[in-house]
């Protein structure tokens, strides 16, 4: 009695699967790689851009508070502090620079209906 040693089983969405004997090999089209699923919360959707401007503008404020007092008081000035320092002007660029973008770009995708997050 012979074995059937390759079995071709085509699915929905032109994706095959291909069997032989142990391995199990799938090719899937390139249209069915490129859709995308429903997001499951659609009211955190549309809040995520709100979310980033309020952490936005708390981030600009608690910055701006520790940059303050660190010019005000000279006994803050020692090399740990200096370290801080230059960690808090990291944040501040990166807030400045990069997050307006994040919200846009969320806000964006929020208008726009995408579903990646």
């Amino acid at each position: 009695m012979a074995r059937n040693s390759s079995v071709n089983i085509s699915v929905a969405n032109n994706t095959t699967v291909h069997v032989n004997e142990s391995v199990v090999s799938f090719t899937i089209s390139p249209e069915h790689i490129a859709t995308t699923t429903t997001f499951p919360y659609p009211k955190l959707r549309t809040a995520v851009p709100y979310i980033l401007i309020l952490l936005c503008i708390s981030i600009l404020i608690a910055n701006a508070v520790v940059l303050a007092a660190f010019i005000k008081n000279r006994h803050l000035r020692t090399p740990f502090n200096m370290y801080i320092i230059s960690l808090v002007i990291a944040d501040l660029t990166q807030t400045l620079l990069d997050l307006p973008f994040t919200v846009m770009s969320q806000s964006f995708r929020v208008a726009a209906g995408s579903s990646c997050m």
